[in-house]
């Protein structure tokens, strides 16, 4: 993991990089997520700071959301996507 400023760069995400490519089990061709850069601030701070910084390109991941869905239908392209799951509170 790479520190930059305020934000956790964890890695870029490329299409198809999982270990069973573009195809579900049943061998149906699944949709891929577009390629983007995940965020994993450490401090509420930090996930203020990247949103401010990156507003017109970022989406949140927050846990219970339809985001990862959506990208894979083209719905959203996002630059960056803010992992806030593990946020203290």
């Amino acid at each position: 993991m790479e520190r930059s400023g305020s934000e956790a760069k964890v890695r870029n995400v490329t299409p198809g990089s999982g270990a069973a490519g573009n195809y579900h089990r049943g061998g149906r061709r699944r949709l891929s997520l577009p390629q983007f850069t995940l965020l994993r601030p450490r401090t509420l701070q930090e996930a203020v700071g990247a949103l401010a910084k990156h507003a017109s390109y970022i989406r949140v991941l927050a846990g219970g959301t339809d985001l990862i869905p959506s990208m894979r239908q083209k719905l959203f392209e996002p630059e960056y996507v803010l992992d806030i799951r593990h946020l203290p509170n």
